[in-house]
């Protein structure tokens, strides 16, 4: 009995030690997901293709008004003057201006001084927002978007007694960022025609350039 139960043991030792060795000298098995089932588009995305994207806000919804101070220079029909203009929109879109022409030399037919104020509406930042029409470039989208249009009164010393004092004034502006940000330094052309009364044919077109320096910031008017 007791040789039977040691004969026993010593055959489950064996059957124990060739477990071992046969699992030593098993290759080992890693998970693998398999290959690709589908086989790829011609104009399928990879990773790495969709390029820098952009929320198309460019920080103007940081605050609800923008300010905007520019100098420069405007070149008239016979006349240059020194250009300073101020602004303030309402989330980018609609809003006031006042602007200062002080003559710098030329045909004394013209104006030597005129200021104007009115309002200004720049119609596409909004619209393309809503209608996710941003692109990936923040220099053309800032440039598309400060498209303005602008309509105002302005008011002159005359340089000549029959010249008229006071008139409309219509502008037509366009700004191109140096940065990729609202907020920040601006290259703004502005194109305006002034019409005085049609007895003293004072009518006067002028093409303006500027340094425009934008400021984003949260009225009250914008607080819950």
């Amino acid at each position: 009995m007791r040789g039977g139960l040691r004969a026993f043991l010593c055959l489950l030792g064996v059957c124990a030690q060739a477990s071992a060795q046969s699992a030593q000298d098993a290759p080992t098995q890693t998970w693998s997901p398999g290959n690709p089932t589908t086989s790829q588009l011609e104009d399928e995305v990879q990773p790495g293709d969709e390029g820098p994207l952009t929320d198309g806000v460019y920080g103007r919804l940081d605050g609800d008004m923008t300010a905007a101070v520019a100098l420069g220079a405007a070149v008239g029909d016979a006349r240059s003057y020194l250009a300073a203009d101020l602004s303030l929109h309402y989330f980018w879109t609609v809003g006031i201006y006042a602007n200062l022409r002080e003559g710098l030399g030329g045909d004394a037919r013209e104006f030597e001084r005129a200021g104007g104020v009115g309002v200004e509406v720049r119609p596409l930042f909004l619209p393309r927002l809503l209608l996710d029409m941003q692109g990936r470039s923040a220099l053309l989208d800032l440039t598309l978007d400060s498209l303005s249009f602008g309509l105002g009164a302005y008011f002159a010393d005359e340089a000549r007694p029959t010249a008229s004092s006071r008139g409309v004034e219509l502008s037509l502006g366009l700004s191109v960022p140096l940065f990729r940000s609202a907020n920040g330094p601006f290259i703004r052309l502005r194109g305006e025609r002034r019409l005085g009364s049609a007895a003293d044919e004072s009518s006067e077109s002028l093409l303006t350039m500027q340094l425009a320096w934008h400021g984003i910031w949260a009225s009250p008017l914008s607080s819950p």
